[in-house]
């Protein structure tokens, strides 16, 4: 590490040489920061986040880098989305993005409410403010210079293209087999994806409630893309006092809209019959009991049949 005299000395060459006159330096570079991706989309009829890139396009400077007074960084970057639909309301205020210096990027999320918003592009306005080193001015003696830095206070507003979507709607499709008391019982759920988005990393997670004693299922992970289906196993302990009928079975389902955008989950329940061992002989022996009387009714029409014989008349 240099000794601070050196630094100080260097610097103050630096300006002499560079800032004619300890003034503002005409040759600095520009500074502009541009949208580099959007990542993701608004969903209908619900908040919803979009991710915004934000991108240093400036050259890199060799100047004062040493020092880290680079005046193509851009600092105390404030990055805020706005909307002039009323069909599209951002519900994220105001997002601070730090500093970015020449080739660097960041990410900015916000959130937005759809009320009454088809499907389509909406254009959204994102407004910049940032400041950038502008001027340095030196005076004093060359082993200690006194420097005073000026910044520059910089806004700008670019046009932002927003895609408004269905997005992934997972739906429970349909449930086969039945449960029964006091037994393990092998279920297949099918959950299908009705909407224009994908699902990544789609899991389910099936939750114990009574009559239900355990559930185990497959976890996934899976994509499941618009229209796709998944088939998930499951395998239920049924309580041997469960009255016969529908009971709910409790369905958490997690995804990503996009790699960048946090988890998503929902709630669902799917209706599973459960059937009783005890009204199951009941119905059986029900069922033999009929069949008996049946046979036995139809035996005995045919014995009151041969008693009764026809009688014949005889003339004395």
């Amino acid at each position: 590490m240099k000794a601070p005299w050196i630094l100080g000395i260097s610097l103050f060459l630096f300006l002499s040489t560079n800032i004619p006159g300890c003034a503002e330096d005409q040759r600095t570079e520009g500074i502009h920061l541009e949208v580099s991706a959007i990542r993701g989309a608004l969903e209908m009829d619900r908040p919803t986040t979009v991710a915004i890139v934000l991108f240093n396009n400036a050259s890199p400077s060799k100047d004062l880098d040493e020092l880290g007074l680079n005046k193509a960084n851009a600092s105390s970057i404030t990055a805020e989305l706005e909307s002039s639909d009323d069909r599209i309301r951002v519900l994220s205020g105001p997002q601070m993005a730090g500093s970015l210096g020449p080739g660097e990027d960041k990410t900015v999320q916000f959130m937005a409410d759809t009320e009454g918003a088809d499907v389509g592009v909406y254009p959204l306005q994102l407004r910049l403010s940032y400041s950038r080193l502008s001027e340095v001015t030196a005076s004093g003696e060359e082993s200690a210079p006194d420097l005073v830095f000026s910044y520059k206070e910089v806004s700008q507003e670019i046009p932002l293209p927003v895609k408004v979507v269905r997005g992934p709607r997972i739906e429970l499709k349909e449930l086969k087999g039945e449960a029964i008391g006091g037994k393990e019982s092998s279920l297949e759920l099918s959950i299908v994806n009705n909407g224009d988005e994908p699902a990544l990393d789609l899991r389910v997670e099936t939750r114990s409630m009574p009559p239900f004693l355990r559930v185990e299922n497959e976890k996934g992970p899976v994509n499941l893309d618009p229209g796709g289906s998944y088939l998930v196993k499951m395998l239920v302990l049924t309580d041997e006092n469960a009255t016969p009928g529908y009971s709910p079975l409790p369905v958490k389902i997690s995804y990503l809209e996009t790699e960048d955008i946090g988890q998503r989950s929902q709630d669902l329940a799917v209706l599973v019959m459960v059937h009783n061992d005890e009204s199951s002989v009941t119905w059986q022996l029900s069922l033999a009991g009929l069949v008996l009387l049946a046979g036995g009714s139809y035996g005995l029409i045919r014995f009151l049949n041969k008693k009764r014989k026809p009688r014949r008349n005889g003339r004395v």
